[in-house]
């Protein structure tokens, strides 16, 4: 009898540290998403957006990064960035 190909490759056996490493990565990965994606959802609305050295030096900048859509904008960044992080956190499945 013939033996019939196999769609997956055979992996071979995960290591409990190569296990722990994606677990590691996962957890700052997640962790990284989700506060930066706070600070992108809350930093534009806050006075230290307004009143920063950066829009002192370019005026012509400070008209646009203080409109309410850019904010808005700014601030949907976060939501999606958040939303990856929570993302991946329910989708990792551990390999066997």
């Amino acid at each position: 009898m013939e033996s019939q190909p196999t769609l997956f490759a055979q992996s071979d056996p995960v290591t409990r540290a190569a296990l722990w490493r994606e677990r590691v990565k996962l957890v700052l990965f997640v962790v990284f998403c989700v506060e930066l994606g706070m600070v992108l959802l809350a930093y534009p609305w806050t006075s230290f957006w307004n009143e920063n050295t950066l829009l002192y030096e370019y005026p012509r900048l400070a008209i646009w990064l203080t409109k309410g859509w850019v904010k808005g904008m700014i601030s949907g960044l976060g939501v999606v960035d958040i939303w990856i992080g929570v993302w991946q956190a329910t989708q990792y499945r551990e390999r066997q």
